[in-house]
């Protein structure tokens, strides 16, 4: 068994064997190089054998599926970095504002303008308006699992932490929610979600 230390860039992996007696030195010249280092070593018979022990630890945290409207909407992608995600978050708030500023005053139309009042709003109108409003808020979360996913965390969590953060909020008027918004904005892409979810070559030095 050996131990190796294992860098990457873009879809290059490398392993360099850490009882090799110029190890440090190979690592150092390969940081230079923009390959990025893995914390922790791998004990192993071979390389290929470090490599496959280290994505079998966390089989979750990759994915082959790009940052597309369609796998945001089915929770299928964890590459939501922060850029992308403060974008989309504000594209789909204008939209949520503007769509809820226009039913609200669509259904006080109605209610001010029929006869009736506001028994007399068309059952339908409510329907499309519910419809709408989940839609939207699918987006929403969407976008937000796809950020919680590329900061290294599982997508059932966030569900969890927003459970938690509306219960909070009921004693902290709007704080934790902004919190956790806050942390999505701001912690960087976790180093799993940068690697390759396959190798398409493999150098042992």
């Amino acid at each position: 068994m050996a131990r190796f230390k294992i860098l990457y860039k873009d879809d290059v992996v490398l392993t360099v064997n850490m009882d090799d007696e110029f190890c440090i030195e190979e690592i150092k010249s390969l940081q230079e190089q923009g390959f990025i280092p893995i914390d922790n070593e791998i004990n192993a018979s071979s390389s290929q054998s470090a490599i496959s022990d280290f994505y079998s630890s966390f089989p979750k945290m990759y994915s082959d599926n790009p940052l597309t409207i369609t796998n945001v909407l089915l929770f299928r992608t964890n590459k939501m970095q922060r850029l992308a995600y403060l974008g989309y978050s504000i594209i789909a708030t204008v939209f949520m504002f503007i769509f809820c500023t226009v039913a609200i005053k669509r259904i006080y139309d109605y209610a001010q303008y029929s006869h009736y009042g506001s028994d007399d709003i068309g059952f339908g109108a409510i329907l499309l308006f519910l419809l709408l409003f989940f839609i939207n808020f699918w987006v929403l979360i969407a976008i937000a699992i796809s950020r919680w996913k590329n900061c290294g965390n599982s997508g059932w969590t966030y569900l969890l932490a927003l459970v938690g953060v509306f219960i909070a909020d009921y004693y902290l008027m709007g704080s934790a929610i902004t919190i956790l918004n806050i942390y999505l904005l701001l912690v960087p892409q976790d180093i799993k979600a940068r690697l390759p979810s396959h190798v398409e070559k493999t150098i042992t030095i």
